[in-house]
């Protein structure tokens, strides 16, 4: 059921590999088309292995090597100039031209990097125009640094997969002292701080093993839907696995399960939310940002 698209083989078995490595790779990377950002040039603050706040079931990455809680010490990550030297190299005179979104995201949880404020300044000196979005999995945005340094981004695409505490565990699968109340908190203290600048994406998934590990249950979408009214983003995502998970009993949905999704969502949302979803035939052009 999963996609072997060149997108999928860039981020499917070599990154898999590197993920587990702790060889040095590129910081910088693609660009890749990206179904929520259009043409996307990646940038990855983190060394190997792959370094994480969860261990989700659906990750293409495959497992957390190191699982923490909070910002990494800054001994273990690069500085912001060995980043954004590359970054210069790579960006050159046409690149702009052709790029919809610079990605912050890659091999573990980019909110760990902790000169992020200073590396989404830094980028911006190099890129101008090109706006700079980041993806993160929320469990950090309890914490004020974090949130303070999200403000310098254009777009915050965060995750939200779960309405319960169960759930939550099930598929993120967090370290130990993460809770959900404390991500969905982080979330509403985030949208007061950067507006509609916030998207929200949601990986909507069932299991072939275990009955409790579906978060695509019409009662589910409905629980997620109340979250999602208070947190109140720009955007709402739907996707779905599309490549091999970390978990080979999750499968993703189908079409018209997501479309039922879909309509859940757009029955209890307001009308400024947008809602896109995940369809293999066509990218979803960069979301308009609202100011």
């Amino acid at each position: 059921p999963y996609q072997s698209t060149r997108a999928s083989e860039l981020f499917g078995a070599q990154v898999v590999k590197e993920a587990s490595s702790t060889k040095r790779r590129s910081y910088v990377y693609g660009p890749v088309a990206s179904w929520r950002l259009g043409r996307s040039l990646g940038i990855d603050p983190l060394n190997p292995p792959k370094t994480c706040t969860f261990d989700c079931v659906y990750c293409q990455l495959g497992k957390t090597a190191r699982k923490v809680s909070e910002p990494l010490s800054p001994r273990e990550c690069p500085e912001v100039g060995e980043v954004v030297q590359e970054l210069r190299e790579k960006f050159g005179k046409t690149l702009p031209k052709t790029l919809d979104y610079v990605t912050v995201s890659g091999f573990g949880e980019p909110t760990l990097y902790p000169f992020l404020k200073e590396l989404a300044l830094a980028i911006k000196s190099v890129v101008l125009r090109v706006p700079l979005a980041i993806l993160t999995n929320s469990s950090l945005l309890h914490r004020s640094d974090v949130r303070d340094a999200l403000r310098f981004f254009d777009l915050v695409v965060a995750k939200l997969d779960a309405p319960t505490q169960e759930l939550f565990e099930l598929i993120n699968q967090p370290s130990s002292d993460l809770k959900l109340d404390q991500v969905v908190n982080g979330l509403k203290e985030l949208r007061k701080l950067i507006g509609r600048k916030l998207a929200i994406q949601v990986m909507l998934l069932k299991s072939s093993k275990d009955q409790k590990l579906n978060n695509a249950e019409i009662s589910v979408i409905k629980e997620l839907s109340k979250v999602l009214s208070e947190v109140l983003p720009n955007v709402v995502y739907l996707n779905t696995p599309t490549r091999p998970p970390r978990e080979p009993h999750i499968e993703p949905l189908k079409p018209s399960e997501l479309i039922a999704a879909k309509e859940v969502l757009r029955s209890s949302l307001p009308e400024e939310v947008a809602i896109e979803t995940y369809s293999p035939q066509t990218l979803a052009a960069a979301p308009l940002l609202k100011k």
